[in-house]
């Protein structure tokens, strides 16, 4: 699910689990652990609904964000390449516009 606050598009927690094919008490347990992590060595602290500082509310992830968490997942071994490729894709997708094709489903003449 994704928002739009102050022109910027954001994501919810369930995108990003499903962005790496993963629940999401996995995206609560790595940002707890303190695996997302930037190659600097900040922390990846998601924005929140509510006041800065709750720890009630959605988490909310920018596109720089998942770009970020996808690079710590991936440098810890977390994902594999074919996640990894597949993250930065569906984000390029995403900064870009970009939506899947829909299945093609063959209509049925009457008869």
């Amino acid at each position: 699910m994704t928002t739009d606050t102050s022109n910027e598009k954001v994501f919810r927690t369930s995108y990003v689990a499903k962005l790496f094919g993963k629940k999401t008490v996995w995206v609560y347990w790595c940002e707890r652990s303190g695996i997302y992590e930037r190659r600097d060595g900040t922390q990846i602290i998601p924005r929140r609904t509510v006041p800065p500082n709750a720890t009630a509310g959605y988490r909310c992830y920018t596109l720089q964000d998942l770009r970020d968490i996808a690079d710590a997942v991936w440098r810890r071994g977390n994902i594999t390449k074919e996640q990894y490729t597949d993250a930065l894709t569906q984000i390029a997708n995403e900064e870009l516009g970009v939506t899947e094709p829909e299945e093609y489903v063959e209509e049925k003449e009457a008869i």
